[in-house]
C-alpha cells in the first residue's frame, strides 16, 4: 500500500533554467524596491542592460545604439565587451577590411553590418592595421578612425568613407605590400585575410578581373620576401538572397584563396566569427 502512495505522490516539475533566472532576477528587483528605492533599482537595471542575456553581435550593439534603446554608456560596455571576447579567443585577429557605403545602402541594417564589422575587424586587429579600414573605391584609401568612443567612430564612417561602383582590389594588394616594406613587417604582421563588405556579388564588384590582380599579387610579394603572404580575400555580398558559400581557387596553384558569401542573417554572423572556412559556413 505504501508502495502505491509512493507511486502516485506528486513529483516536482524541474523549470526551465530561462524561467528560473528571470524568476530570480524579479525577487532581487523586489527586495532593491523595498529596501533601496528607486535609484538602487535604476543602476541594477543599468547592469542587466550591460550584461543582458549575453553577447550580442556587433550590428545588434550599434543599432541599440542607433536606434535609443542603449545609451552611450551601455552601448560602449556591450562592445569593448564583445571586443575581449573575441580577442582572448584570437578570432579576426589578423585581418582587415574593406567598407562599401553607397547612398544606396543609407539608413539600412546591411549599413550597420558594413560598419560594425568594419569597425569590428579594425579594432581585433594588430599594429600597423589596429584602427583602420580600407574604403571600396577605384583608389582605395586606408582610413584611421577618428573619435572618442562608439557613436563618433560610428558618425566617421558614414561621413568619410567614399564609395565607388568598382573597387580596385589591386591597389589593395599593393596598399598592404607598400606597409609591409615600409614598416619592415614580419610574415606573421601581413593581414591573412581581407574582408570587403558590399552590396554587389563578385562579378560586379571590382574593376579588374580579380584573379589577375592576385597573380600580379603573388608575382609582386614573392619579389618583396612574401611568397606565401598573399592575404586571402573574403567577398560578403549583403544584399543578395543567402545561398551557400562558395571557395574562391587560385588558377596559379589550384587551391583555395578566398571565399564569396551571399546574404546576410545573424546566425551566418555568428558562424563567420567562430571560423571563416567554407566547409564551416555551410
Amino acid at each position: 500500500m505504501s508502495s502505491q502512495l509512493n507511486n502516485t505522490a506528486p513529483r516536482k516539475l524541474k523549470m526551465p533554467p530561462e524561467t528560473a533566472k528571470s524568476l530570480n532576477s524579479m525577487k532581487i528587483y523586489r527586495k532593491i524596491m523595498y529596501y533601496g528605492g528607486s535609484y538602487q533599482f535604476k543602476q541594477c537595471m543599468k547592469i542587466v542592460g550591460m550584461y543582458g542575456d549575453g553577447l550580442k553581435l556587433p550590428h545588434q550593439v550599434i543599432d541599440s545604439l542607433n536606434n535609443g534603446q542603449s545609451s552611450d554608456e551601455i552601448a560602449e560596455f556591450q562592445w569593448q565587451r564583445l571586443i575581449r571576447e573575441l580577442s582572448d579567443k584570437g578570432k579576426l585577429r589578423n585581418c582587415i577590411a574593406v567598407c562599401d557605403i553607397p547612398e544606396s545602402m543609407r539608413g539600412t541594417t546591411n549599413e550597420t553590418v558594413c560598419i560594425a564589422m568594419g569597425l569590428l575587424i579594425s579594432e581585433l586587429s594588430e599594429y600597423p592595421w589596429k584602427g583602420k579600414v580600407f574604403s571600396f573605391s577605384d583608389f582605395p584609401k586606408l582610413h584611421k578612425f577618428e573619435g572618442e568612443n562608439l557613436r563618433s567612430k560610428c558618425e566617421f564612417m558614414k561621413q568619410h568613407m567614399e564609395s565607388a561602383k568598382k573597387l580596385n582590389f589591386g591597389e589593395i594588394y599593393d596598399g598592404v605590400l607598400e606597409i609591409a616594406i615600409k614598416e619592415k613587417l614580419g610574415h606573421h604582421q601581413i593581414p591573412q585575410r581581407i574582408f570587403v563588405f558590399t552590396d554587389k556579388d563578385f562579378d560586379m564588384a571590382f574593376k579588374n578581373d580579380w584573379f589577375d590582380d592576385y597573380a600580379k599579387a603573388l608575382y609582386d610579394y614573392k619579389n618583396r620576401g612574401y611568397l606565401f603572404h598573399v592575404p586571402d580575400m573574403v567577398l560578403w555580398n549583403l544584399k543578395g538572397s543567402i545561398s551557400k558559400p562558395m571557395a574562391i581557387y587560385s588558377l596559379v596553384k589550384d587551391q583555395d584563396v578566398g571565399m564569396i558569401i551571399t546574404g546576410f542573417s545573424s546566425n551566418l554572423l555568428r558562424h563567420l566569427m567562430v571560423s571563416v572556412t567554407v566547409s564551416h559556413l555551410n
